[in-house]
């Protein structure tokens, strides 16, 4: 498992990213790419994705509340058993699958 915070440092994210329980990160992404990704557990409420591509990406188990994805891109992306009250998805290019 790799270490998100670590992995956002490049614009470029590819791996499996397993969040601790009360982890939280609320984060602006802007123009990240996401290829081949599993992110479990954890928290990204409140975070505000613009322009990303998301292919490949499955995200389980994390709270998702308020979170605004902007003018992004989804290839092949599950949202699976996540909190997203109040989630947007705004001006997006194939919508995710939400199971």
């Amino acid at each position: 498992m790799k270490n998100l915070e670590s992995a956002l440092k490049n614009s470029y994210v590819t791996g499996d990213f397993h969040l601790e329980e009360g982890y939280v990160l609320d984060f602006s992404f802007k123009e990240y790419a996401f290829e081949n990704c599993n992110i479990t557990n954890g928290s990204l409420t409140g975070s505000h994705f613009l322009n990303c591509r998301f292919n490949n990406v499955t995200f389980k188990n994390i709270h998702l509340d308020e979170v605004d994805f902007d003018g992004c891109t989804f290839e092949i992306t599950t949202f699976e058993n996540c909190s997203m009250e109040g989630t947007q998805f705004i001006n997006c290019t194939n919508k995710p699958k939400i199971a």
